[in-house]
């Protein structure tokens, strides 16, 4: 990890706001008003294999699928659509991300789940890019496995 990543702090912090707990660890505020009943939150899932230094597969797509599934279930959002890439490291096409972001400017989904963030970029660059351009489009990103308060991107992987 290189020493401007450390001086700069936790940029996920940066980007997603400060914040002793995560947001998904604690409950849901309540409220003697009612809150508006509409229709859950159209979500994208995003998965591509997981691997570590020998190649080795860690986390296959099922898996990571299966969770975000999960996750979105408990958070009573509408899956409309699962992305899977075939295969995972810097030289693929990534034909399912490219879907994923002709998707985006459609606005056919307000949230996108993805058990990661290197699962889409481990460019730091690009994913603060992804994410204004989410937010732009009043969409957002979520992540299943990773605590945004502690979380540290492995920046030297790609």
């Amino acid at each position: 990890m290189s020493n401007q990543h450390n001086e700069s702090g936790n940029w996920l912090q940066r980007i997603f706001g400060p914040g002793s707990d995560s947001e998904y660890d604690s409950e849901p505020e309540t409220s003697s008003s009612p809150v508006p009943a509409g229709p859950p939150g159209r979500a994208f899932i995003y998965t591509r294999p997981q691997r570590n230094e020998k190649g080795e597969l860690v986390d296959d797509n099922g898996n990571q699928v299966d969770r975000c599934q999960e996750y979105a279930r408990v958070n009573g959002y509408r899956v409309t659509r699962i992305l899977q890439e075939d295969e995972h490291g810097p030289e693929d096409e990534r034909d399912e991300l490219k879907a994923l972001r002709t998707a985006m400017w459609k606005r056919q989904f307000d949230i996108l789940i993805t058990p990661r963030p290197e699962t889409l970029y481990y460019d730091t660059n690009r994913l603060v890019s992804l994410t204004r351009e989410l937010s732009m489009l009043d969409a957002r990103l979520e992540f299943v496995d990773v605590d945004l308060n502690s979380y540290e991107l492995d920046e030297d992987r790609e």
